[in-house]
């Protein structure tokens, strides 16, 4: 199954032409070897297989949970924990929005389990974004944070 995230009709119809022409076996030998290589690194980057669709937003506990996702995927993707770890204060610590979106906020009230269409264990995924960046350090980053941007 093919999940295509679509943004516009323009996409939809791209997305048409391409499944139309699409044949079973017109990839080579290569090319499947490739997909698949692929694939097994993505999943062995990719810490949570979360495809940013915000069905599981909103939380009714205020966790931003796509994006903690993203900073936590970054970071497993790029390493640099210090900037993931600023990153993610200044994405979820309410810096730009004025609402923490942190994802120790989560209640575990199981609203985005039965939204996500990836089926994630999203609270526990969320324990894990937790533990990896609100530890030591997540004032001083925040206070960081508010002082760069203060206006």
């Amino acid at each position: 199954m093919v999940l295509s995230g679509m943004n516009d009709e323009a996409q939809v119809h791209e997305n048409l032409k391409i499944a139309a022409d699409a044949r079973p076996g017109s990839l080579t030998d290569a090319e499947v070897g490739l997909i698949s290589r692929m694939g097994r690194k993505y999943r062995e980057i990719m810490k949570v297989g979360c495809t940013g669709c915000g069905y599981c937003q909103p939380c009714p506990s205020g966790v931003n949970i796509p994006e903690c996702f993203a900073v936590f995927n970054s970071f497993h993707t790029f390493g640099q924990k210090q900037q993931a770890a600023f990153m993610y204060v200044v994405r979820m610590g309410g810096i730009l929005t004025g609402r923490p979106g942190y994802a120790s906020l989560c209640s575990h009230c199981q609203d985005c389990v039965q939204k996500c269409p990836q089926d994630l264990e999203v609270p526990i995924l969320l324990e894990q974004v937790a533990s990896e960046f609100e530890g030591d350090g997540l004032k001083e980053r925040e206070a960081m944070a508010r002082s760069l941007f203060a206006s």
